[in-house]
């Protein structure tokens, strides 16, 4: 039931919802008074990490290491094991894999 892993390897967390902005800035109403909310996107994950104790909770356990990727990314390998060496053997803080539009 956890993937094959250890159950305390495994954390479930809930991103955060931020407010909805119109194009022109304006802030998007549910209704007459309650904001339409929606999760931050993938340039949140890592504050709601933070957040969650996701991020304490690697470091204790000593992970080096996450590989992320977007979920509209339909190009990706997951896991991309040649990037991810690629990653490590280079020492990278941070690897990008794009693609041209």
């Amino acid at each position: 039931g956890w993937f094959g892993l250890s159950e305390e390897n495994i954390i479930f967390f809930e991103q955060e919802m931020i407010p909805c902005l119109s194009l022109d800035g304006k802030v998007i109403m549910d209704s007459k008074f309650s904001i339409a909310r929606a999760p931050g996107g993938n340039g949140d994950l890592y504050r709601s990490m933070g957040n969650e104790g996701v991020l304490q909770d690697m470091l204790k356990k000593g992970v080096r290491s996450v590989h992320c990727y977007c979920v509209d990314n339909i190009l990706n390998k997951v896991p991309d094991p040649l990037f991810i060496g690629c990653c490590l053997d280079r020492q990278s803080d941070c690897g990008a894999k794009v693609v041209s539009k």
